[in-house]
């Protein structure tokens, strides 16, 4: 099973960042082996002290999820909000 680990970035207004040419910035997507909770929460740590320190704001939400193969379709795991420093695991 393969994780999905999906980060939006927000400004301070909470509204999404605009690239030049003016279109909304979408979210970010990283993947990897599934991994122990542990694991986890050290990985999505990580990413919110890197987009943090690029965008010098806390407004960053990361959702993990898993692709089911059988039904093909994406299960939210664990959510983080950043602004709040909250995580969330889904059962």
């Amino acid at each position: 099973m393969e994780l999905v680990y999906n980060v939006e970035v927000r400004n301070v207004h909470n509204k999404q960042y605009v690239n030049s040419n003016g279109s909304k910035v979408e979210d970010f997507k990283f993947y990897n082996p599934d991994a122990p909770d542990d694991f986890v929460k050290i990985v999505w740590e990580g990413m919110f002290r890197s987009f943090q320190a690029i965008t010098n704001c806390s407004n960053i939400n990361i959702t993990v999820s898993y692709v089911s193969s059988i039904s093909e379709t994406m299960s939210v795991l664990y959510s983080f909000y950043g602004a709040e420093n909250r995580f969330v695991k889904h059962n």
